[in-house]
């Protein structure tokens, strides 16, 4: 019996769930003999979507007890979480206390050649004109792990991605000091890209919303020429890649007799 794969995210609604409908099909793609099943960690999500009169969406004690009716021992469980915060250790919990036993695929940002790749990619997608600046923008944390947006900032500053800065909706490096320093910077214009996964609600409430506190509202209000790319990081094929690289690296952990 194959491996069953679950996906866990925290789910969104509305035109965002293409990216985790592209993101399934790259996935299944690339484990043909794996079953691959999505399940979501926002109960408001599932909540919502039930009242909608659209199927009910499983929590993920739901999906890994419903795999181990089906007869698995094991089953791999990938986070697609950007970083080993707080959600991260709540599916912990969640897969301990599973019917069958797991194996964990990592958040996408864990391993350092993981911070390499991704700063290589979001270098590649910086504006190049001198008069621009391109700001990336993240969910934030107060978990430790709220470090990894600095380290990309570092990263890419070393590989030369000029005018390029790493912000966050809640915590630091926050819309403060991202705003102070393209002011510092000189350049007139600036292209907002979020650095989610999904392009869902913090998309729109926090980055484009017409109120004073978006992003896109503070950058205007000081002067700058706002660009803003409604596009998740989950449609990037290197995103799609990495969480395939933490797939296999949590399944060749599991014994091959599938007893142990």
């Amino acid at each position: 019996m194959s491996i069953p794969i679950v996906m866990n995210t925290f789910g969104t609604r509305g035109p965002a769930q293409a990216t985790y409908d592209a993101l399934g099909r790259r996935l299944q793609a690339a484990f043909p003999g794996h079953s691959i099943t999505w399940a979501y960690s926002s109960r408001i999500v599932r909540h919502l979507e039930e009242r909608g009169g659209k199927p009910r969406l499983p929590g993920p004690t739901e999906a890994l007890s419903e795999l181990a009716a089906q007869g698995h021992r094991w089953a791999v469980i990938q986070s697609t979480h950007m970083l080993c915060g707080h959600e991260f250790h709540r599916m912990l919990v969640e897969a301990r206390q599973a019917p069958l036993r797991t194996s964990i695929g990592l958040p996408l940002l864990t391993d350092p050649r993981d911070f390499d790749c991704m700063a290589q990619v979001l270098g590649d997608m910086a504006a190049q004109a001198e008069s621009e600046a391109t700001v990336f923008v993240g969910h934030g944390t107060d978990h430790p792990t709220w470090i990894a947006y600095p380290l990309l900032q570092f990263l890419l500053n070393r590989i030369g991605a000029k005018r390029t800065y790493v912000g966050v909706l809640e915590g630091r490096p926050g819309v403060d000091e991202v705003l102070e320093a393209i002011i510092r910077s000189g350049v007139g214009k600036v292209r907002i890209l979020p650095l989610l996964l999904v392009a869902g609600n913090h998309f729109h409430k926090d980055l484009t919303a017409k109120s004073p506190q978006s992003w896109q509202s503070r950058f205007e209000a000081a002067g700058l020429v706002v660009d803003v790319v409604g596009q998740g990081i989950g449609l990037l094929p290197q995103v799609a890649d990495l969480f395939c690289q933490h797939i296999r690296e949590a399944l060749d952990v599991i014994p091959s007799n599938q007893e142990l």
